[in-house]
């Protein structure tokens, strides 16, 4: 009698990088409209006495003109730290990001926003050799508002019809998962197991 071997398991990371941040939807004064508005990446900061006033500029995507996005008022620099006060004159492009991609303030401050952006993925490899599995975390450190099943089509260069058979067949798993799990958004850290059959 012979033994099938267990497969060998590959692991892999896919990291997401995401090629634009996300835009803020809201109305342009030169434009007379409701537009969407890119962060320039940069920060302005106005000193009174010992408070300063820090904001994001924004640039409308049709006509350049700016907005602020308020983000320390009349603050004190030793609240805001020595170290991110130092980024934020530098205009730090991760720190621009970060706060580009800080959704839940916008949304707080009742802004609408725009959160499809355009990614790249970036793998070690795609997929395990025949007879494998694949094991692939996802590193997604901003969070990006796509799909699973989009995303995976993109990544494995199937369409979404064959990530979903490939889903229901369990050639594709989540080690926790539930039935709506290819609607569901990527998230950082999730666990993806890919046969290679």
């Amino acid at each position: 009698m012979s033994i099938t071997p267990a497969p060998e398991t590959v692991h892999v990371r896919w990291r997401v990088v995401p090629l634009a941040t996300p835009r803020v939807v809201r109305r342009c004064s030169q434009c007379n409209g409701s537009v969407r508005f890119i962060s320039s990446d940069n920060f302005r900061l106005n000193a009174q006495q010992r408070r300063v006033d820090v904001w994001l500029i924004y640039r409308c995507e049709r006509c350049s003109n700016t907005w602020n996005r308020p983000l320390f008022e009349r603050t004190l620099p030793e609240v805001i730290g020595a170290e991110l006060y130092q980024l934020l004159l530098r205009n730090d492009p991760i720190t621009a990001w970060d706060t580009a991609f800080d959704i839940r303030d916008l949304r707080r401050r009742g802004l609408e926003v725009d959160t499809a952006v355009p990614l790249k993925i970036e793998t070690e490899q795609l997929a395990a050799p025949t007879g494998e599995l694949c094991c692939i975390e996802l590193h997604a450190p901003y969070p990006c508002d796509v799909r699973l099943d989009r995303f995976l089509a993109q990544a494995l260069g199937l369409s979404r019809s064959a990530i979903q058979r490939q889903f229901a067949d369990g050639a594709i798993a989540l080690r926790s998962t539930d039935g709506n799990a290819l609607r569901r958004r990527i998230r950082n850290g999730l666990v993806l197991l890919v046969w290679n059959g």
